[in-house]
């Protein structure tokens, strides 16, 4: 394995500059083999900002994107994972859009819990006007999808509230 550039002061301060010093503590952590593409990515960023003297405008919003990716998977780490059976879901809804399907129009949503999991399910009756940001109660079915453990597949909704 290559040996790693020193980080200089000048670097550093470009970080600082654009409020990225988190990388700094990932270029300096030991290096995994088969690290996550955005640890890996952001060390290759810095050592081009050590080696280059600079970066390209999109290197720094990718730079950006990579930090904040990492801080979320971190986020995620200490959250509960989605649970499986009848619960109820107290949340902020993400997204709201119209499905077509062989019944007609359906309304489906995605809500993240307060709890950290999110759920797709179609909006209940006692939502039928809510929106992005509404926050949302009620009470549902829920399967935990595959491999991502932080998203749930919401059936049967009901008992839904738009909380104040």
């Amino acid at each position: 394995m290559p040996q790693k550039a020193e980080l200089t002061r000048e670097a550093e301060q470009a970080l600082a500059h654009r409020q990225l010093e988190a990388a700094v503590a990932i270029y300096n952590s030991e290096q995994k083999p088969r690290e996550a593409y955005n640890i890996a990515t952001t060390r290759k960023l810095v050592a081009c900002l050590i080696g280059w003297r600079g970066l390209s405008v999109p290197q720094w919003d990718l730079l950006r994107r990579c930090l904040d990716e990492i801080a979320l998977a971190e986020e995620f780490k200490h959250l509960d994972p989605c649970p499986s059976g009848r619960h109820t879901v107290k949340g902020k809804v993400i997204t709201v859009h119209e499905k077509a399907t062989p019944q007609g129009i359906v309304r489906k949503m995605m809500v993240r819990s307060e709890r950290g999991y999110r759920v797709y399910c179609t909006v209940p009756k006692g939502l039928d006007g809510v929106e992005r940001g509404a926050e949302v109660e009620f009470t549902c079915t829920l399967e935990p999808a595959g491999e991502d453990r932080m998203l749930g597949w919401g059936s049967n909704p009901s008992a839904a509230r738009e909380r104040v």
